[in-house]
């Protein structure tokens, strides 16, 4: 199954469907030109998510080895631990009573015509449970500087476990 259009959203079987629901982006908005996938070190790709969007700041932990990576749009290079004054919420699928909480995860991003910098941020996932492929947040705005230094901080390696899952 490819990605397929249910009713008011979409499904998908794989994280392609995220890069796919990603393409069509341009139909209502910027087009967004670079998309990279969340893969833990040890090579998985499935994690749970917190979410602040205030601060612009994710956290995904991997399902398989529970390592935790912050990602940000603070154009800080190098380790980041993340705004002392965020506040970040456990995001679960609506697909349960208790709602799906593991997800593939990409990163999009629109540029700035004729430039590398990133205008908007988009978090892309899809529920592994049922597939429902979508964005985590709005648009993240105004990053203003290159993409490949902003997809660095999908590296930043985190050394706290979890608190219990989410």
């Amino acid at each position: 199954m490819a990605l397929q259009e249910r009713g008011e959203y979409w499904y998908g079987d794989s994280a392609a469907d995220i890069r796919a629901l990603m393409a069509r982006h341009a139909e209502i908005g910027d087009p967004i030109e670079v998309v990279r996938d969340a893969v833990c070190e040890c090579g998985g790709t499935v994690f749970s998510v917190l979410i602040d969007d205030e601060y612009q700041e994710v956290a995904w932990f991997c399902r398989a080895c529970h390592t935790q990576y912050l990602f940000h749009t603070r154009p800080v290079a190098g380790p980041y631990d993340g705004d002392p004054e965020s506040d970040v919420e456990g995001f679960r699928c609506p697909c349960t009573d208790r709602g799906g909480s593991y997800f593939e995860v990409a990163v999009g991003v629109s540029l700035y015509r004729g430039s590398d910098d990133v205008d908007f941020v988009y978090l892309g996932c899809r529920c592994v449970a049922c597939g429902l492929t979508g964005y985590m947040t709005e648009a993240w705005h105004r990053i203003e500087y290159p993409y490949p230094e902003l997809f660095a901080h999908m590296g930043n390696r985190q050394d706290a476990e979890p608190d219990g899952g989410v």
